[in-house]
C-alpha cells in the first residue's frame, strides 16, 4: 500500500515495489487492497520452497516430494516478501517479525505512511 513511501532500508521495500511494478503492467493500474499482495507472498514462499525441495532429487508429484516441499516452506528463513520477512518456527505459524511493521493512514483518499 505504502511501497514507495518505505525508507530505502526497509527490508521490503524492492520486493514491495518489484510487486506493484508487475501488478500494474497486468492489470494497468496499482493495487489498491494489501490482498493481492498477500498472495504474491504465498507465491513467493511456495517458489522459494519448491526449488529447495527440488534440490532433494525427489519427483514432483510424489509423496516424497511433497514432504520435502513441506519442510521447505516450514525451513523457510528471511525470504522479503511484500509485507514482511519470513522465517518460520514451530511457534510462529506466520513468520513474519516486526522489522517491517509500519503504520499507514487514509489522507485524503490516499494511503500515507504514518510516522
Amino acid at each position: 500500500m505504502v511501497a514507495d513511501q518505505l525508507p530505502a532500508a526497509s527490508p521490503v521495500r524492492k520486493v514491495a515495489l518489484e510487486y506493484r511494478d508487475a501488478y500494474k503492467k497486468s492489470e494497468g493500474a496499482l493495487p489498491t487492497d494489501a490482498f493481492s499482495a498477500y498472495t504474491y507472498d504465498a507465491y513467493l514462499l511456495f517458489a522459494d520452497a519448491a526449488a529447495r525441495a527440488l534440490e532433494g532429487g525427489s519427483e514432483p508429484g510424489t509423496p516424497q516430494f511433497r514432504a520435502a516441499l513441506k519442510e521447505a516452506i516450514a525451513s523457510t528463513h528471511e525470504l522479503a516478501g511484500t509485507h514482511g520477512i519470513y522465517t518460520f518456527k514451530t511457534d510462529d505459524a506466520y513468520g513474519l517479525d516486526k522489522r517491517s511493521t509500519v503504520v499507514i493512514r487514509l489522507d485524503k483518499g490516499q494511503w500515507k505512511l504514518a510516522p
